[in-house]
């Protein structure tokens, strides 16, 4: 898969993938200490109410470039990998192939976070693969998604008791309606293509006032 980053991004890859049969699973794709903490302690809570609902978690801090040593250190800052909750996959860093899979198959991304990302591109990559989207109303994740459209925004600081409550609450409301995943999903991925590179240069040729070659169409 090629990139743009921020400004542009070819998301075909998830976009033409095989839409394979939608487990009754949430993941979370982000570095530990984004939120993992909150989710895990969260997860408990969800599976009392569906108790076959899997997180599966992938990611970690070798793809910011640390050792393998020094990446299971820092998460181990954040998380205890030993004693996870029931109902936890524990997938770490993966492949390209294998993380579209994951996103093709799960039915939502649950991503409590506390931290300012400024594109969030596992949310993109979430929502061009179909997947409605739980999580902070914080920084570009209140631009990745569309309150009660593609998803579901969370005003305020994950550690709150309130804010913990509609997260469990909104990720339940998901995995029990198939019908409301589906919808979300697919507002999603229109989303998305507002991503692709054929959208985003022509406005950054238009700002910039450059001419387009007359070799493109």
């Amino acid at each position: 898969m090629h990139r743009v980053h921020p400004g542009g991004k070819s998301l075909s890859p998830l976009e033409r993938c095989v839409r394979l049969a939608r487990r009754l699973a949430a993941l979370y794709c982000s570095v530990p200490d984004r939120g993992l903490d909150v989710a895990l302690k969260l997860w408990p809570r969800i599976r009392q109410r569906i108790p076959e609902a899997e997180l599966w978690v992938t990611s970690g801090y070798e793809l910011w470039g640390y050792s393998p040593t020094e990446a299971d250190r820092l998460a181990r800052k954040v998380v205890k990998t030993e004693r996870l909750p029931a109902g936890v996959k524990l997938w770490g860093v993966i492949r390209k192939a294998h993380l579209t899979r994951l996103q093709a198959s799960a039915s939502l991304m649950f991503y409590p976070c506390r931290a300012e990302e400024l594109f969030c591109l596992s949310a993109a990559e979430c929502a061009a693969a179909g997947l409605p989207i739980v999580t902070s109303h914080i920084g570009a994740l209140s631009e990745r998604v569309v309150d009660g459209v593609t998803g579901f925004l969370i005003e305020g600081d994950i550690e709150s008791g309130e804010v913990q409550r509609a997260f469990v609450d909104r990720a339940v409301q998901l995995l029990s309606d198939p019908g409301l995943c589906r919808r979300m999903g697919e507002e999603g991925r229109k989303l998305t293509r507002s991503y692709s590179i054929d959208e985003v240069v022509p406005l950054w040729e238009t700002a910039a006032g450059v001419a387009r070659p007359s070799r493109y169409p």
